[in-house]
C-alpha cells in the first residue's frame, strides 16, 4: 500500500507587538515538521509569509536550504498585502485578511491527497500525521495543546 501525498504548512505572519512567543515558536514549529514520522518525499511543504515584520522569512529560507531537498516540494512565497497589525478594534478586518491569505495558500495544492493546515504556533509530535491518517476519513482534526510545555494531541475530532 502506497502512502498518500500531503500538502502541509500554513500562511505565516508574525509582527512586532503581536504575541512575542510566535517569533520564537516558529523554530519549534519547523523542528516539529522536520521530525514527523512520515516520509518527507510524500510531503509538499508550503509556507506563505504575509505582511511579516520579523525574521520569519529568513528562518524559513534557512530551513529550506538545510532540509528542502528532503521534501517532495518546498513552496515558500512572500506577499505584502498591507494588512494592519491585529488589534481588537480591527478584528473584522483581520479575519477578512486571514481568510484571503489562507485561500491564497490553498491555491498551491496540486495533486496531493490530503491537506494539513498547521498554524505556525503549533508544535507537532512525530506521530501526528500517522495518527490523523489512521482514522481513514475525509475530514479529521486534532486539538493540540502547546500550553506549559504539554505539547500533545488532546483529542482527535473526526466525522
Amino acid at each position: 500500500m502506497s502512502l498518500p501525498l500531503l500538502y502541509l504548512g500554513a500562511p505565516i505572519r508574525q509582527n512586532h507587538g503581536d504575541d512575542p512567543t510566535k517569533n520564537f515558536i516558529l523554530k519549534y514549529y519547523l523542528d516539529g515538521i522536520r521530525h514527523l514520522d512520515f516520509p518527507k518525499s510524500n510531503i509538499s511543504f508550503s509556507a506563505l509569509v504575509n505582511d511579516s515584520h520579523d525574521d520569519s522569512l529568513d528562518l524559513l529560507m534557512d530551513f529550506r536550504e538545510k532540509y528542502g531537498h528532503e521534501y517532495r516540494k518546498f513552496i515558500l512565497e512572500s506577499v505584502t498585502l498591507g494588512a494592519h497589525p491585529y488589534t481588537r478594534a480591527n478584528n473584522k478586518c483581520s479575519y477578512a485578511h486571514i481568510a484571503k491569505v489562507r485561500n491564497m495558500w490553498l491555491e498551491g495544492i496540486a495533486d496531493e491527497d490530503y491537506v494539513f493546515s498547521v498554524d505556525s504556533d503549533i508544535v507537532l509530535l512525530p506521530d501526528t500525521l500517522t495518527r490523523l491518517l489512521s482514522h481513514n476519513v475525509d475530514i479529521c482534526s486534532a486539538l493540540i495543546s502547546n500550553l506549559y510545555g504539554a505539547m500533545n494531541i488532546c483529542n482527535i475530532l473526526r466525522d
